[in-house]
């Protein structure tokens, strides 16, 4: 799976969405999907806790500057405003 393009908006209200895609190759045939989300975060100091409207994982970024750092298992994440 590759990760072609992802971004969040932080919204005033502690709200949040998401927009990205990815591809995926079975087979040699690869597929190009949108994936999004949306929902609410809390501010702890300089960390972001990202909730989902639908559930799932809560994701956990850190906010240095303007650059958000959200690591996962095995995956790290930079946003650069």
């Amino acid at each position: 799976m590759e990760l072609l393009d992802d971004a969040y908006m932080i919204y005033l209200g502690m709200t949040f969405s998401q927009s990205g895609r990815i591809r995926t190759t079975v087979n040699g045939q690869p597929t190009t999907a949108n994936q999004t989300r949306a929902g609410n975060f809390a501010l702890e100091g300089h960390s972001l806790k990202f909730r989902s409207g639908t559930g799932g994982t809560e994701r956990i970024g850190n906010l240095t500057g303007n650059t958000l750092t959200i690591i996962e298992v095995g995956v790290t994440y930079v946003y650069n405003k």
